[in-house]
């Protein structure tokens, strides 16, 4: 939950989020709320706040979350090739970055 409450959140935001931060552990803080949970909820929202409120942590937090979503882009996307297609055929080529911008000629063509 504390990556849920920072994840993506743009740097314009850093005067809504205190705000919201104080909302919400009002709304989970243990003597207001005895549904199960909300000591566990309120926990993860004062370590969400601890990140957020210190720039030192907030910032080895976004270097951290950059890293993850490139490794997680890079398993999905190969940056050396790109795709095309065959007009007649439709059929779909990977090739390497070398041919982008060159005259592709597909020798299974039925079309």
């Amino acid at each position: 939950m504390a990556e849920a409450l920072i994840r993506g959140l743009p740097i314009i935001l850093n005067d809504y989020i205190p705000g919201q931060y104080k909302k919400m552990a009002v709304l989970l803080h243990l003597d207001k709320n005895k549904a199960f949970g909300a000591d566990e909820a309120f926990k993860r929202v004062s370590e969400a706040w601890s990140v957020f409120s210190d720039s030192s942590k907030r910032n080895c937090y976004d270097v951290s979350i950059n890293r993850q979503f490139v490794a997680m882009v890079s398993q999905f996307v190969n940056l050396d090739t790109f795709w095309t297609v065959c007009t007649p055929c439709r059929v779909q080529y990977e090739y390497l970055r070398k041919y982008v911008n060159k005259r592709l000629w597909w020798g299974f063509c039925c079309g």
